[in-house]
């Protein structure tokens, strides 16, 4: 590699590398010309700091809002068709327990269709053999985590 294309190099990987801090305005004044010096002879860091520095502005710019009566303007607007605005709303926490109830009933569902004894479907086969559950004294009771899921989450979740 020639000298000049390495000492291009080294600045455009300290300009890149300096990049944040140039933004955020935390480079001393003669990094601060080097740097500009930089970006004015070298078109790539250039197109990549005005980049970084266009993005950085539009993280900054706060997002407006909707103003809080937009639902009811909006049905007020179609002609008061369909429920009111609010109705939906105020049936919010129930849907929530009832989407947690069904989750917990579809997570029990799974655990005991996973964890129940599995029938082998040929005699001889060894894959069906091995995924049955063995039953042995080692492992827990499926009746007692079932009474235990029953008993104590579900009706947490339900409250």
């Amino acid at each position: 590699m020639n000298p000049m294309r390495e000492r291009a190099t080294e600045a455009c990987a300290r300009a890149r590398e300096r990049l944040d801090a140039w933004i955020d305005e935390e480079v001393s004044a003669a990094e601060r010309e080097t740097l500009a010096a930089h970006f004015v002879a070298c078109r790539a860091c250039d197109e990549r700091r005005s980049r970084s520095e266009a993005m950085r502005r539009a993280l900054r710019t706060p997002t407006p809002s909707a103003p809080a009566d937009l639902p009811v303007r909006v049905v007020a607007r179609i002609g008061g068709r369909g429920p009111s605005a609010m109705a939906w709303q105020e049936s919010l926490p129930a849907l929530r327990r009832l989407a947690a109830a069904a989750a917990v009933l579809f997570v029990a569902a799974a655990g005991f269709a996973f964890l129940s004894p599995a029938t082998p479907s040929a005699p001889g086969d060894p894959v069906a053999a091995a995924a049955t559950w063995s039953g042995t004294s080692d492992e827990p009771s499926l009746n007692h985590e079932r009474e235990l899921l029953l008993a104590v989450v579900l009706p947490e979740v339900l409250r």
